[in-house]
């Protein structure tokens, strides 16, 4: 740690020393430059951060905590890995309010959750995190609420080199952008992104051992896992409009069938993040179905946060094979002892989605901030839960969405965020079509 220290300050000083030479330069362009300094200073930082401490043992399990995702583990649940032998607590929760014109007004304490980790030696690591979830939910005519308690992830991670480690246990698959790092200061919103919650289903966990590591000095990271497969019996009718929440298991697994998913991410410059990730497997774990019940879930995404921008984007589609046998399993009526006609809430053989988002520090030109930062931000998404049927069943128009979000988020704190948006969902039917607005807060620590 202390080469990549002395690598820093060496860098800081040479642009401070670099400002007497352009004494001429006006003011403003003297703080301009000065701030620009600041700024990657700090992008450096989380950098050096990510490299970890050279006299600890030389896994990836040393270091100081780090800024992004670790290893498919984010910020505050990589705690356990930057100190010695021992016991580590973090954690992290969030509120919000929303208004909605198609439902009643809601309020709750939505997640509060812990981590906990333990630390056995240089190279193995145990992790874990604990969910405890609020939800109220209008239905016939009557209120549900529900109280959720939950094991988000627990593992063992056993560190052979930064290039190669272990990991065995409950763990969270690496797709998409949110599954893997989704404490509430580190995402635009009070809710995920509406493609993250439906065509990959976050918060996405299953039972798996792979593997995970950094090549080419840390510019490339991969995760791989082999693992329980989804749960086939889960797709119903309110999976066209819904999307896959129900085939995953969380940890409560049938076997018989299994998956593999994985994940490449390239950082080409500081800042910037260009990735891939993917699952394939069979879901038919119990031979409901004639067929096999296959599914390819793949994604692509990137990122971008530097010189006060934060943008995002990402495009995701799952195929579901022999959907015909879906279909005609789960709207088959054993009551009447005929199968439903085709109807718009046939499980799909596809599904798309994709979103883009971007915002803008505003703060980072307002003398006496600190590191409070103000984002401003829009998110354009199109999500469709239906994009394919098989033939002889129909699709739903109200299935296929286009949502336009816009908010600010707020952070007084690294570990704070206080956000506020607008949401507005079209579609190409009769239903699905609302607007909401979004206030709440978040933490972690």
């Amino acid at each position: 740690m202390r080469k990549y220290t002395a690598i820093l300050s060496t860098l800081a000083l040479s642009g401070a020393m670099a400002l007497p030479v352009h004494a001429q330069d006006a003011e403003g362009d003297t703080e301009e430059r000065i701030e620009e300094l600041e700024e990657q200073v700090e992008i450096l930082s989380e950098e050096v951060q990510k490299k970890g401490d050279e006299h600890s043992g030389g896994g990836v399990l040393a270091g100081e905590p780090v800024e992004g995702s670790r290893g498919g583990i984010s910020h505050h649940a990589s705690k356990i890995y930057t100190k010695g032998p021992g016991l580590s607590i973090g954690g992290y929760g969030q509120t919000f309010f929303k208004a909605t014109d198609t439902g009643p007004n809601t309020a709750l304490p939505l997640r509060q959750i812990l981590y906990f980790g333990y630390r056995f030696n240089d190279w193995i690591v145990f992790n874990s995190e604990f969910e405890f979830e609020t939800e109220v939910e209008q239905e016939d005519g009557g209120t549900e609420r529900e109280h959720e308690a939950e094991v988000e992830f627990a593992y063992l991670d056993f560190a052979f080199d930064p290039r190669f480690n272990a990991r065995a246990g409950l763990v969270l698959l690496p797709l998409g952008i949110i599954n893997e790092e989704h404490e509430p200061p580190t995402f635009f919103g009070n809710e995920r992104p509406f493609v993250e919650k439906t065509i990959i289903p976050t918060t996405l966990r299953e039972n798996a051992v792979g593997a995970y590591g950094e090549l080419a000095g840390g510019a490339v990271e991969y995760v791989g896992y082999l693992q329980n497969g989804f749960d086939a019996g889960g797709l119903g009718p309110e999976t066209a409009s819904e999307g896959l929440g129900d085939v995953k298991q969380d940890g409560a697994a049938f076997a018989e069938d299994l998956a593999f998913s994985g994940s490449v991410d390239w950082h080409p410059m500081l800042g910037a993040t260009v990735g891939v990730s993917g699952l394939h497997g069979d879901m038919d774990q119990l031979n409901r179905f004639s067929g096999d019940a296959t599914i390819t879930m793949w994604d692509v995404h990137g990122e971008w946060k530097r010189d006060g921008l934060w943008l995002r984007g990402l495009f995701t589609q799952a195929d579901i094979d022999d959907t015909r046998s879906v279909n005609n399993t789960v709207d088959f009526d054993p009551d009447t002892n005929v199968r439903d006609a085709p109807s718009g809430n046939a499980v799909p053989e596809k599904m798309q989605g994709w979103y883009v988002e971007g915002g803008y520090n505003i703060l980072r030109f307002i003398e006496g901030t600190g590191n409070q930062k103000l984002y401003p931000w829009v998110r354009y998404s199109q999500v469709d839960t239906q994009d394919e049927v098989v033939s002889g069943f129909s699709k739903n128009g109200s299935n296929d969405r286009e949502i336009i979000t816009a908010g600010v988020h707020y952070m007084p704190h690294p570990q704070v965020a206080i956000k506020a948006e607008f949401r507005d969902f079209d579609s190409d039917g009769p239903t699905n079509n609302q607007e909401e607005f979004l206030v709440g807060l978040g933490y972690n620590f």
